[in-house]
């Protein structure tokens, strides 16, 4: 998935293998990231997950920029046997996460110089217009002419070593 998109997981609940195959009530599903799921198919009317039965939930996440490229979730079902003992299982999937920011750089300088004069340009570096906005890490910036340009300042945001979104490093 991409940054920014509207992902829906879909969620199978059923007795494992060697379950007794007691009934199951008060069944809910929570996804560590998505929150809470919601119910959509496979009770028989009874509101009891019952031996042979497979419930589907469903819940959505929009895929955010700081996500990590391997978004690994944990879905967890809790209930109450007829004992009325809780029961509860988890299970995992990872979506891999497509990053693609785009960044913008604007150099400035004088507009003219003379022979021997030490010139200084600026460069800014930030997030482009249409940026997913995707962190950045290990920034450098290098001018043809002056080489390696050194870091005076970053503004907009936090002071980690991440370019984000809303953040302009100036060189």
């Amino acid at each position: 998935a991409n940054v920014g998109d509207l992902v829906t997981y879909t969620i199978a609940v059923s007795h494992a293998p060697g379950s007794d195959g007691s009934p199951v009530n008060s069944v809910t599903v929570n996804d560590n990231i998505a929150g809470a799921a919601t119910y959509k198919s496979g009770d028989d009317g009874d509101s009891l997950l019952e031996s042979g039965e497979t419930w589907t939930y469903e819940v959505s996440y929009t895929i955010q920029s700081d996500d990590p490229h391997s978004l690994t979730n944990c879905a967890c079902v809790e209930g109450e046997d007829v004992d009325g003992d809780d029961v509860e299982a988890c299970g995992e999937h990872t979506t891999t996460v497509e990053h693609e920011p785009e960044l913008q750089v604007e150099k400035s300088g004088p507009a003219s110089a003379n022979v021997g004069d030490l010139v200084t340009y600026t460069i800014a570096v930030s997030h482009a217009p249409g940026s997913d906005g995707s962190p950045v890490n290990s920034v450098t910036v290098n001018d043809n002419i002056a080489g390696a340009a050194t870091l005076v300042s970053k503004s907009g945001g936090d002071q980690d070593d991440l370019l984000e979104a809303g953040e302009t490093w100036t060189y």
